[in-house]
């Protein structure tokens, strides 16, 4: 039981007790937030630099740890849509139509991303080997820009930092669009002269030397550099759309290959992206991060062009004339084989010799001592043989004979 205290007995005279007023002690949180707003601002400054320090330190953890899930995202979306790139035919549909607007729209959907970099380059390809095949056709005009499309694509890939496979083949892919616009009009203001397109490729081979791109780059000035290109390129330049649909649907003073479309077929050698079943260059193992599975789309280092005349030599191969078709002799007649004549006949065999037969052997009773059992009834005996017929006597003579012998008579009666 508590006991209370008991009041103090106020006496007359005395001076009235004076009031206590009992405080609850704080408690430990109470205690800490006052001491925190005791320190002032210095203090809350200090704690916010830690807290940024740790917000860096988690994000810098994940991404050396491994790609976030929009990068490994963008990766899949671009693996199955980037197949190498058909070549322009004469007739049907390009299987590429609207590729190169896809993988435009992946690289906006994922920017700042390896993915979207790699799909620019696709696309610029692209729209470079599409570009340059409708130069020549009733579509020069959107050929044409689709070809300043491509070469403003890989100008932005070239210049930006990243991977240096990357930006190789774009620095190569300037060069070969520069090489299509030769083929544009001549008063077009994207119309690329020579000159121009020569200091492209060196600049190429100044920038990376001893590399695929720099070997196609050599390559090109060399082709640049012939007669034979520069009327081509002239001719090109010079082509009406219009003036050709009346007349022949060719290009006029250009030899074209057999089956080709354009003029500028073959312009585009082999795309970045090469053949299927490489890889990205850059990326461990050639595998999408994150996917270790996943089909990841081919980017052969070469990219080169083909021009028209082929050849990698400074002069023109000498024409090799076709060898005469001498009329082969005519076949001799079959001799007939006679057929080899049939081996002498042999003996025939002797036939095997009869074995004797076994003797037979004695049949034992079962009971010696009794009755004993029937055994098998013996064969019969041979039949004798035919007595021969006697043969008759000489008759006796009648004389003296009784008369009972002949009773009908006789010589006697």
């Amino acid at each position: 039981m508590k006991t209370e205290p008991h009041p103090r007995q106020h006496h007359e005279g005395e001076p009235p007790p004076e009031s206590l007023i009992h405080h609850e002690e704080p408690t430990l949180l109470e205690q800490w937030f006052r001491r925190i707003l005791e320190r002032g601002w210095s203090f809350w400054a200090t704690i916010g630099l830690v807290a940024a320090a740790a917000a860096a330190a988690f994000i810098l953890l994940q991404r050396a740890s491994g790609p976030g899930r929009e990068a490994v995202e963008a990766w899949t979306e671009l693996a199955s849509v980037a197949t190498a790139p058909s070549s322009m035919t004469p007739f049907g549909p390009d299987p590429n139509a609207g590729l190169p607007d896809r993988l435009l729209e992946i690289a906006e959907l994922n920017p700042e991303t390896a993915a979207a970099r790699w799909a620019r380059l696709r696309a610029a390809s692209l729209l470079l080997n599409e570009g340059s095949g409708e130069l020549a056709t009733t579509r020069r005009s959107a050929g044409a820009g689709k070809v300043v499309e491509a070469g403003d694509l890989f100008a932005e890939l070239a210049d930006a930092p990243g991977d240096e496979s990357l930006r190789r083949m774009a620095t190569l892919g300037v060069a070969r669009a520069a090489e299509a616009r030769m083929g544009l009009d001549a008063d077009d203001t994207d119309h690329a002269d020579l000159d121009e397109v020569l200091a492209l490729y060196d600049r190429v081979v100044e920038q990376f030397p001893d590399t695929p791109e720099a070997e196609q780059a050599e390559r090109q000035t060399r082709r640049l550099q012939r007669s034979e290109s520069i009327a081509f390129y002239e001719q090109l330049a010079a082509f009406d759309p219009n003036a050709s649909i009346p007349g022949a649907p060719s290009f006029p003073g250009i030899d074209l290959p057999s089956g080709s479309s354009s003029p500028l077929e073959g312009l585009l050698g082999p795309s970045p992206f090469g053949t299927p079943g490489g890889a990205f260059p850059g990326l461990p193992g050639g595998s999408i991060p994150g996917l270790p599975g996943a089909p990841t789309p081919s980017t052969g280092s070469g990219s080169g062009i083909e021009l028209p005349a082929p050849g990698d030599s400074d002069e023109m191969p000498a024409p090799v004339p076709l060898p005469e078709v001498v009329p082969a002799d005519p076949a001799p007649e079959p001799v007939p084989v006679e057929p080899a004549p049939e081996p002498a006949g042999t003996e025939p065999p002797a036939d095997p010799p009869t074995p004797a037969p076994a003797p037979d052997s004695p049949v034992v009773p079962d009971d010696p001592f009794g009755t004993p059992a029937p055994s098998a009834e013996p064969s019969p005996p041979p039949a004798p043989d035919a007595e021969p017929a006697p043969t008759p006597g000489p008759e006796p003579e009648a004389d003296g004979l009784p008369e009972s012998v002949f009773p009908s008579g006789g010589p006697n009666g």
